[in-house]
């Protein structure tokens, strides 16, 4: 890892030094990254951290160099097969291309070594080749590689509903979710259309009518209003009902209709005789009034024959008027040629002057462009050496920024020496100090274990008698034997005084090789130190070099200021050399050489323009000489005149001859209807007309009454047949809909687990869940009788507390002990621990199972020891030290003290920097 939370600098775990199986511990400082290296192994695989909470733009180390890279390679054993996973976050780093210190954005990536030594690039990729071979996701290794021990307190405590929740994440049960809801969803809709489709059946049925007089009148009430909703009529019955009234109509409009034929009989025959007197008198008139208007028409012919002869007379005008006209229209496109040309000479006339007075500002800016290159290339001249200059500056601003560099690094490197010396000198003080206990403690032995031989010897004197040898030299006499000694220790406390000895000896030896690796690694730095400051300065000492370093700095640092400040002027001038090189010198020449011609041609069209000006005027005045009008306005006006006068004329004429036409024809007509209406009133005419019309006037009015009652008995049938045909389509519909309703709300109810009071409330989810749960608690189980002792098990509730509540995932703990089952929530916090610690091991081993047989070989247990009793933390480790066999590796996160007996541990420490550093200890 290397700048990845906690671990600021390039920090290595040795993973294969723990060996293939067992336990280990990793401890240390809360907050120093524990669980970060579980972070890390997970961002290698997946590229994001094993947590919900910790995004993969949260890893990076605050406080790093910009120039040190959020990085983590991971070396990883899968079935037998060695691979390499490297990734780096995205960060912020010194651009390499620019001097200026300027930071640029260093994208994440990701690499992945095969066993074949082929390597898999970029993020996609990695990812996907990294499931391929796992055969699980992020979140399926998070579940079984990281027992998280508050995550599966909830699993463990919490009830069906918000249990759900947790099982659906980790099985993706949501797709039987989405099926229940769809099935709520449809039965709402089924029973909507029902509705519906009742309410418009009530409606048709409400709209049939039935005949006041007749007799279903009551039978059709009840059928639309029923005092009683349970005694509504059937579909059936309404049908049968409305077939009668409709019979019962069309029979009586039968019979209407048969009256109505033989009253229309009657009224033909009576006005057929009506007809005979209409025509007669008709005629009689007729042959009166055509008689008169003869009269008239005869006078009217004589004065339009007069009239038409007058109009005749008008021929000869209306022809001059008519060349007249034509000889006008001639003139006419002589007058729009003149319209055209004043137009054309006006615009001349104004565009000579401005194009002279634009061709004298032209000529101007031209010069002045002209002394503009001049100007741009004498200064382009002075500016020619600014690039050596710029490359020379430059040169010296990167030695000077070496010479920094090499003083940065000597003052780090005296840090480290200064910190060795008081390290050094610490050490040497505990060295003395354990030297001067164990000289006392030489001192103290080596007086106790010579009371210890003199009382030795007074034991063995007291059993000595004369004439008896002496066990030791063999003597028969015994002058002078020895006196037990007072205050003698006994053999036990001689060994604790030698074993203390002994101790104080290791610590002192391990010590003083303790100083001596220190006083080592000191002298070599304090060699590389001289080393390095020989090649800056001359007749120094290591205690002179913190001052002579701060000087040389702080004129370093000086003269890098005044050199940044010369490149930047020097790079501005460059620029601007450049800039009249390679644009500004190039770009006036072109707009030079276009001006130029621009005003060569303005020139040449001014002199056109004056010479078009002279031809047009000429032309105009040529088209001015003859014209009798003295515009074409004043032309147009005459032949407008002209052409009013003709029309009128022409009008006047064709008037009079018309009207001569129609009256001649008009006479010879009337004289065609005298003949012919004079025989039809030869004769005379024998029909009563009064007596007809008072025969006429009562057929009408009975023949209105039955047609009324016709249309009347025709509304209803139309009405009825109306409401029974959609009754008919209506009814099918409806008896559908409640078919499809009760299988479909029959099952809704199964899958949501809503089948009344009397049975449990499991939805088709919460089965699902149930399934996947009862083999988690089995696999659980086998834990858990391990660390309770064989007195506690786990066991799916398979009834709610009440019948109104969902159930299905609720648990019990079974107590052999106590011979009991009762709600796990009963646990004490250090049973609860150990449930939970259970119930993941056997989610991990069923997810495994679920995500193909697949095997991890480790994994790490995060926390949660600390509510343990002893008794509670060895059946704990025991359990877990089972699962390590057959080559599995678990690593316990936590820093319960007595945990710490676990041989193989990673000790994750906090430095005073801020970041944390990592031991190993196997």
């Amino acid at each position: 890892m290397s700048a990845f939370g906690p671990y600021l600098e390039h920090t290595e775990i040795d993973f294969a030094k723990l060996g293939r199986s067992g336990l280990f511990l990793v401890t240390g400082d809360t907050g120093a990254g524990k669980t970060t290296i579980f972070d890390a192994i997970t961002f290698a695989l997946f590229g994001k951290a094993s947590g919900v909470n910790r995004e993969s733009d949260m890893l990076r180390s605050s406080g790093v160099e910009p120039t040190v890279p959020t990085e983590v390679e991971l070396i990883f054993e899968y079935d037998g097969k060695r691979y390499t996973v490297a990734r780096n976050l995205e960060y912020l780093r010194p651009d390499k291309k620019k001097k200026d210190g300027s930071l640029t954005l260093e994208k994440a990536g990701a690499s992945l070594t095969l066993p074949d030594l082929v390597t898999v690039s970029d993020i996609k990729p990695v990812n996907a080749k990294i499931i391929e071979i796992l055969g699980i996701d992020r979140a399926q290794f998070s579940q079984i590689a990281m027992i998280a021990q508050g995550d599966f307190m909830k699993l463990l405590l919490t009830e069906t509903k918000d249990r759900q929740e947790i099982l659906r994440k980790i099985f993706r049960t949501e797709k039987y979710q989405v099926l229940q809801e769809k099935l709520k969803e449809e039965v709402r809709s089924l029973k909507k259309k029902r509705d519906l489709a009742r309410n418009s059946l009530e409606q048709y049925i409400a709209g049939t009518v039935c005949d006041p007089k007749g007799p279903y009148v009551k039978t059709l009430e009840d059928a639309k209003n029923p005092k009683n909703p349970d005694d509504r009529m059937t579909v059936a019955e309404v049908i049968t009902l409305v077939e009668k009234i409709l019979e019962s109509d069309r029979e009586k409009q039968g019979i209407l209709e048969g009256e109505l034929q033989k009253l229309d009989e009657k009224k033909g025959e009576c006005k057929a005789r009506l007809g005979r007197y209409a025509s007669y008198k008709q005629a009689k008139e007729a042959l009166e009034k055509a008689k008169e208007n003869k009269k008239r028409e005869a006078s009217n012919l004589a004065s339009l024959d007069e009239a038409k002869k007058e109009a005749e007379k008008q021929k000869p005008r209306i022809e001059e008027l008519g060349r007249e006209i034509v000889k006008i229209e001639t003139l006419l496109p002589r007058f729009d040629e003149v319209e055209i040309l004043k137009g054309s000479l006006s615009e001349l006339k104004k565009r000579i002057p401005e194009n002279e007075k634009k061709h004298e500002r032209d000529t101007q800016s031209l010069s002045a462009l002209k002394k503009s290159i001049e100007a741009s290339k004498k200064e382009q001249e002075s500016l020619k050496n600014t690039g050596e200059d710029l490359m020379r500056l430059k040169g010296d601003f990167g030695e000077n920024s070496r010479k920094q560099e090499t003083l940065k690094q000597l003052g780090v490197l005296i840090k480290v020496i200064d910190e060795k010396d008081r390290t050094l000198s610490e050490q040497q003080s505990e060295l003395k100090r354990l030297n001067k206990e164990y000289s006392s403690a030489r001192a103290e032995y080596g007086h106790k274990h010579e009371l210890f031989i003199a009382e030795q010897a007074g034991i063995l004197a007291q059993t000595l008698t004369d004439g008896s040898p002496c066990p030791v030299c063999g003597s028969l006499e015994h002058p002078a034997p020895a006196s037990p000694s007072a205050g003698a220790p006994t053999k036990k406390e001689l060994d604790e005084i030698n074993n203390k000895v002994e101790g104080l000896r290791q610590q002192t030896e391990e010590k003083s090789g303790e100083c001596s690796k220190i006083l080592g690694e000191n002298e070599e730095k304090k060699k590389a130190l001289a080393g390095q400051a020989k090649l800056l300065f001359q007749g120094f000492t290591l205690e002179s070099l913190p001052g002579l370093i701060s000087e040389e700095s702080g004129r370093l640092e000086q003269k890098a200021g005044q050199l940044q400040r010369d490149i930047v002027s020097l790079e501005s001038k460059k620029r601007r050399h450049d800039s009249l090189r390679d644009e500004i010198i190039p770009n006036d020449e072109i707009k030079c050489n276009e001006d130029q011609e621009a005003l060569t041609e303005l020139w040449g069209s001014i002199q056109s323009a004056k010479m078009l000006l002279k031809e047009k005027e000429s032309r105009q005045e040529t088209l001015l000489k003859g014209l009798p009008y003295p515009d074409r306005a004043t032309a147009v006006i005459k032949m407008e005149e002209y052409e009013t006068e003709k029309d009128n004329l022409s009008k006047a004429f064709e008037e009079a001859i018309k009207a001569f036409n129609e009256c001649n024809d008009k006479l010879k007509g009337l004289e065609g209807s005298i003949e012919s209406l004079s025989k039809q009133v030869e004769g005379g005419c024998a029909v009563d007309q009064e007596a007809e019309m008072d025969r006429l006037g009562e057929i009408e009015d009975e023949t209105k009454r039955k047609d009324g009652e016709k249309n009347m008995v025709f509304s209803r049938v139309k009405i009825n047949e109306k409401a029974l045909e959609n009754i008919q389509k209506r009814s099918s519909t409806v008896i559908e809909l409640e078919k499809e309703l009760a299988w479909k709300e029959s099952l809704s109810k199964t899958a949501n687990g809503d089948l009344g009071d009397k049975k449990e409330k499991i939805m088709l989810e919460t089965y699902v869940q149930a399934a996947y749960f009862d083999r988690i608690i089995s696999k659980a189980n086998t834990r858990l009788m391990v660390m309770s002792g064989d007195q506690y098990e786990l066991k799916r509730k398979l009834v709610a507390g009440d019948k109104k509540s969902q159930a299905g995932l609720d648990l019990d703990v079974v107590d052999h002990h106590r011979g009991t089952v009762r709600d796990v929530r009963s646990l004490s916090g250090g049973e609860s621990f150990k449930a939970a610690l259970a119930l993941a091991l056997g989610l991990s081993d069923e997810i495994q199972a679920s995500a193909g047989g697949i095997r991890l070989d480790s994994m790490f247990v995060d926390e949660g020891f600390g509510s343990l009793d002893k008794d509670s933390v060895e059946q704990a480790l025991k359990a877990l030290s089972d699962l390590t066999e057959g080559d599995r590796l678990i690593g316990i996160i936590s820093h319960v003290e007595q945990l710490r007996r676990i041989d193989k541990q990673i000790i994750v420490t906090k430095d005073q920097d801020g970041g944390s550093h990592i031991d190993l200890i196997v």
